[in-house]
């Protein structure tokens, strides 16, 4: 590529919104997080699974809307690690290697699940 403008025709506005979105997202959240909470592998394997997502979509006109929902259905993950570090510090250690646990602790700590958080926020 020798110009923005290429580099953009070339991957596609959906591409680049879709970068940017998690980019900017991962970024603004990812400070003053629970200490064993990682940001960084929380966009890697969101990136990961967006992917796949996205190359197993069978609707058509559906594979960027797809992507997109899968990279961040875990984004309240973040909003409680830089909101209640201590807490969700302890709902991480006391669900570790227990995936199925972390939605029931994060529930009866602050009655809502990440789940739920991110799609408040996303709804805004």
């Amino acid at each position: 590529m020798t110009s923005i403008l290429d580099a953009v025709r070339y991957l596609g506005t959906d591409v680049l919104s879709g970068l940017l979105l998690s980019a900017q997202i991962f970024a603004a959240l990812a400070a003053g997080s629970a200490p064993s909470f990682s940001a960084a592998t929380l966009r890697d394997r969101s990136l990961k699974a967006a992917a796949a997502a996205r190359r197993l979509a069978t609707v058509p006109g559906t594979r960027e809307e797809i992507y997109a929902a899968t990279l961040l259905c875990d984004v309240g993950q973040l909003v409680l690690s830089c909101a209640a570090p201590i807490a969700f510090e302890r709902i991480l250690q006391t669900a570790q290697g227990r995936t199925a646990a972390q939605p029931e602790l994060e529930l009866e700590t602050f009655g809502v699940t990440h789940a739920e958080i991110g799609g408040h926020l996303l709804g805004l």
